[in-house]
């Protein structure tokens, strides 16, 4: 990789980007043009019409780089755990990313109008484009998590989470508090994780296993099954190191459980603290595992914490209101051409 320019490499390819993107808009002729997500290439769009270009904010890449590792983690200890193959897909990932970020940096600038969510986003679309024009709209949860149901808290302590493989989403620290809640307060728990998630590099640099405290990684599952867990779990825990406005949160809190979730990102606008969940700070296992005790010896605060962000949930992940505010806001848009 000597010598080699991401981006020198991605202007480059802005070009054809901007070439397709532009017959796209000739072909359809919209009224205005949505693009889901900030990372991708779609939103250089903006640069090649006159039509009204709104961005809806999903994650935001260059905060994201800035968290990307968890604390003690470093790329280079990989060469005592992988092979070379390995190695190159990290460094192409590493490089993908930067281009993404690089990429985003001006469509950010370009773009007027975007959908958020939470403070965090509005803060940073403001930083990259100060005369921004922002409309908080909030996002539809699947339709499962809408259905009644009565939250049933069990008697042997259960946590669930739902992460990925990402780095940044946590997984180190569910290992550390699940350390805490084993073998300094010795608590008889499970602790159930569910997505796409890769253990090995953490387990290495952590020196500790899953199975060692109590943590089972379950993989991905449906919709239906997910409920079912955070239903009948004691609390809901969120771990990452960066976020936006992560559905889980909202699917948990919707259902009537507590959630305890790392201050990170846009997470603060989903959680009153002590009112509708528990926020830590990043990296804080010993909090962590004392809010996850607290709650489990608690367990009528516990249902009143976890009532209080339902009812919340309820109206803030309302559809009919979502919708109305949405069109109102394409509405807003484009009388302003």
């Amino acid at each position: 990789f000597i010598g080699y320019s991401f981006k020198s490499v991605e202007e480059k390819l802005w070009i054809s980007y901007k070439r397709y993107l532009h017959k796209a808009v000739l072909d359809f002729n919209p009224d205005i043009i949505q693009v889901f997500g900030s990372e991708g290439i779609h939103g250089l769009v903006s640069t090649v019409t006159n039509i009204p270009v709104i961005i809806h904010i999903q994650g935001i890449v260059n905060p994201i780089q800035n968290a990307n590792l968890p604390p003690g983690f470093s790329y280079k200890p990989l060469l005592k755990f992988y092979n070379l193959k390995y190695i190159y897909k990290q460094r192409m990932t590493a490089i993908g990313a930067k281009r993404q970020a690089y990429r985003e940096k001006y469509i950010l600038s370009f773009v007027k109008y975007y959908f958020g969510r939470t403070e965090w986003d509005r803060r940073v679309i403001n930083v990259f484009n100060p005369r921004a024009c922002y409309f908080t709209c909030w996002e539809v949860l699947r339709n499962e998590f809408y259905q009644e149901v009565n939250r049933r808290i069990p008697q042997k302590l259960t946590i669930v989470s739902t992460i990925s493989s990402a780095l940044y989403k946590g997984l180190d620290l569910i290992l550390k508090t699940s350390d805490v809640l084993k073998n300094i307060m010795h608590l008889d728990f499970i602790w159930v994780v569910y997505g796409n998630v890769e253990p090995n590099e953490i387990e290495n640099n952590l020196g500790l296993r899953c199975s060692d405290v109590n943590v089972f990684l379950k993989g991905t599952a449906s919709a239906h099954q997910i409920k079912d867990e955070i239903v009948n779990s004691t609390v809901y825990v969120h771990p990452s190191y960066i976020d936006n406005s992560p559905n889980s949160i909202c699917e948990a809190q919707i259902l009537g459980c507590t959630a305890i979730a790392t201050n990170v990102g846009g997470v603060a606008s989903l959680i009153d603290d002590g009112q509708t969940g528990y926020t830590v700070p990043s990296n804080d296992p010993f909090q962590m595992a004392y809010l996850v005790r607290y709650l489990y010896n608690n367990i009528t605060d516990n249902l009143e914490v976890g009532a209080r962000a339902k009812k919340m949930a309820l109206e803030r992940h309302d559809r009919d209101i979502i919708i109305n505010r949405l069109f109102d806001s394409y509405k807003k848009i484009i009388s302003k051409k």
